[in-house]
This record gives structure tokens, C-alpha cells and sequence, in this order.
């Protein structure tokens, strides 16, 4: 495994230009790139813009690992709500073959009370997120399903995330595997609910928390069992990045070298780093 960072550590302090320039010298493998604003939105993003950020990542021989996506729409009780959130998440897929990405993580939307019972807005949620996957299919990039145990969000646990990316049902459609998130315990993870994704998981976040909120933390400071979960990830064959993932960051610069030094030191003590 080898790691990448998204750039939501810089924002919004640091443009997306800045931080990938920070990203590249501090030697990370590969970088994740937030497609909303104030970094990447696809809709800030014209071709020549486009270009200069590809250029810019291969000139610090970074890897594309995912692009993210905040389109929480998809299942809004607003139907042009629904339907901009959509569009969204096909630009974002254009977005992601422009600047060579493989992976956008996606999200499957709110889960509006106003809505009803949950299995309709399931519905809502899957139905529309087919349509993104068909414009995935088409351009040749794979979305990544991430749950959200700490937000009305569909999915919200491990099994509901293997359901909905059966229930999608394309080899397109497959889950990004947050770490922090799988320490909330609201949510329950198991680890035979990990094991249960082998195959699934294409990308996957680590971060911290306290086992209560969804705080992405810097790697180290909180409860999450690291350790064990990427014994498991190991285990069923997963070999991916692993994106580190913060927020709010009060010293954005320092808080990406230390969460390098510490991820690598842990993965090369479990012999897992490369």
C-alpha cells in the first residue's frame, strides 16, 4: 500500500495549485483532489486550467488516486435539486478523465426524513446514481461509494454499502473504504463486514476521530484501530492507496508530513508499505 492525501488538509488556506505543490515535496505517492470549491469544482475548471493541474501533478510525479465529490443532492425532495446533483457528478467523472484519475468517490445522497420510509429513498438513491454510473461506464472511470455513519446519508453502514453497490450492479460502481468512519461506533462495523468487501474496495480513507464524531483527524491522534483494519485489507487483497484525509487543519503543512511519517512507519513495521 502506498499513500496519498487529500487536498481538503491545504483548504482553505492553500489554492489547489498550492497544495499540490506541497503535496509533491513532501513525497507523496499520489494525491486526491477535492472536486468542490474552493479547490476543483468541475465547473471552475476550463480546459487550459484543467491541463496546467495535470501538468503540475506530473511534474511532482504524482499518481492520481480519486477524485472526491460532495454531491449530496441525489436524493433531495427538490427534483432540479436531484437533477443538478446528477450533472454534477457526470462533470466530475469528465473532470476526472481530463486530469487522469481512475476513481471518484461518490456519495449516495441525504436522507431526508421529509422523504419517508428510508427504502424509498434508497430508491431515489440508487436510481439516479445508475445514471451516473452509465456516463462512468461510458468514460471509463470507477465510482467509489463511500458510507456515512456520522451524517443522514445513504449509504450509513458497511452491509448497506455492499447492498447498494449490489444493487447498483455494474463493475463501475464500487466502494471507497473510509477508516475513520468505520470507528464511529453508530455504525457498527464488524471485521467480518470488512472481509465481506473483498472485491469491492478500490480506494480507501484513513484519518482519526474519538469513536463518536467524523472528525478526520490527523492520523494518530484518536481511537481508530489502524492495525487491525489494514491487517484485514491486506487479507482480502486490497493493495491500493491509502489516502489520508483532514480537515480544518490548523497547521496544514506540518499535519502532512507528520501523518506521512506516522502512516509510514506503521506500514512499514507491518510490512505492508510499497
Amino acid at each position: 500500500m502506498k499513500l496519498s492525501i487529500v487536498t481538503s488538509f491545504g483548504a482553505p488556506i492553500y489554492s489547489l495549485e498550492e497544495t499540490i505543490k506541497l503535496v509533491g515535496e513532501l513525497n507523496y505517492e499520489a494525491i486526491d483532489i477535492m472536486a468542490f470549491m474552493p479547490h476543483a469544482d468541475p465547473d471552475d475548471m476550463d480546459s487550459r486550467r484543467r491541463s496546467l493541474v495535470k501538468e503540475l501533478m506530473n511534474s511532482y510525479s504524482l499518481k492520481p488516486g480519486a477524485l472526491a465529490t460532495a454531491g449530496v443532492g441525489i436524493t433531495d425532495f427538490c427534483l432540479a435539486v436531484r437533477e443538478a446533483s446528477v450533472q454534477y457528478d457526470i462533470r466530475a467523472l469528465d473532470l476526472a478523465v481530463d486530469l487522469g484519475f481512475k476513481y471518484v468517490e461518490a456519495l449516495g445522497g441525504w436522507a431526508w426524513h421529509i422523504m419517508g420510509a428510508y427504502d424509498k429513498i434508497w430508491e431515489v438513491s440508487v436510481k439516479n446514481m445508475k445514471r451516473v454510473v452509465k456516463h462512468a461506464e461510458d468514460v471509463g472511470v470507477t465510482l467509489a461509494i463511500e458510507f456515512e455513519p456520522a451524517m443522514h446519508l445513504v449509504p450509513y453502514n458497511l452491509v448497506q454499502l455492499k447492498n447498494y453497490i449490489d444493487d447498483i450492479g455494474s463493475p463501475y460502481c464500487k466502494a471507497n473504504f473510509d477508516m475513520g468512519h468505520c470507528n464511529i461506533r453508530s455504525a457498527g462495523v464488524t471485521d467480518e463486514q470488512i472481509r465481506a468487501l473483498r472485491g469491492y474496495i478500490v480506494h480507501a480513507h484513513i484519518n482519526d476521530n474519538d469513536g463518536e464524531h467524523d472528525s478526520n483527524w490527523l492520523p494518530g491522534f484518536g481511537t481508530t484501530p489502524y492495525e487491525k483494519m489494514l491487517k484485514i485489507l491486506d487479507e482480502i487483497g486490497y493493495n491500493g492507496y491509502l489516502a489520508v484525509e483532514m480537515e480544518n487543519s490548523p497547521r496544514p503543512k506540518e499535519w502532512a508530513e507528520e501523518a506521512k511519517r506516522y502512516l509510514e512507519n506503521l506500514l512499514k513495521k507491518m510490512n505492508l508499505y510499497g
